[in-house]
């Protein structure tokens, strides 16, 4: 199967993004995926350096509130959608971000001389087409672009070995139906057994209905 991610990328219209921090990240993190936003800015907080690549960057909520280890970090963002790229690149101007508009799930080419030593996708894998193993093709498309040592960091809605009210289940199943999330036979065993393929030291943990998840390239 091909790996896509324009139907995921869709939703993010200039509306839905004035209300992204506080739908998804707030409400739906919290109350529907039990995954409270606090726990993902930890992850940042912890493994975010001074040359980082944001991939699908949402609104640039996280790379606003977390705290990098030296005050003129070299960002990164990279995204399908232009109002995404155009959100969050304002958002953080502060730091004049590099921006690249482009498909991770195909062949990228990014600036040759730019290498990362972490790399950022929140609530990302859950948008792209196909199972796990499919989506593991992004990674390949990165690895050139790392440094020894990078780490890559962040969080998926899993479909699958999750608890679910009724809330959680109808919006899991509305998301899948619209082509909104691909992630209905998503596990937090086949993640981490796709990301141990590519990477020798991987940490995932479940939070609620999400997997926090942490690669180190070697």
């Amino acid at each position: 199967m091909e790996l896509e991610s324009t139907k995921g990328s869709e939703v993010y219209n200039k509306f839905f993004l004035r209300i992204y921090d506080f739908y998804v990240l707030s409400f739906a993190g919290r109350f529907i995926w039990k995954c409270p936003k606090s726990s993902i800015l930890s992850l940042y907080n912890r493994y975010v350096s001074n040359h980082h690549l944001e991939i699908g960057v949402g609104t640039g909520y996280f790379l606003d509130k977390c705290r990098f280890p030296g005050d003129r970090p070299n960002i990164t963002l990279m995204d399908l959608n232009s109002n995404c790229l155009s959100v969050a690149s304002n958002r953080i101007k502060r730091y004049q971000p590099a921006i690249y508009q482009g498909d991770v799930c195909q062949s990228i080419s990014l600036m040759p001389h730019r290498l990362f030593d972490s790399v950022g996708m929140n609530y990302l894998l859950h948008c792209l087409s196909g199972d796990i193993e499919t989506k593991m093709q992004l990674f390949i498309n990165i690895k050139p672009y790392l440094n020894p040592g990078a780490v890559i960091f962040g969080a998926t809605v899993l479909g699958k070995g999750i608890e679910t009210n009724f809330i959680t289940k109808r919006y899991l199943k509305f998301c899948n139906d619209k082509h909104i999330f691909t992630n209905t036979m998503d596990d937090i065993k086949n993640l981490e057994n796709g990301l141990k393929k590519h990477f020798k030291n991987v940490s995932v943990e479940q939070i609620g209905c999400a997997a926090i998840f942490i690669a180190k390239n070697e």
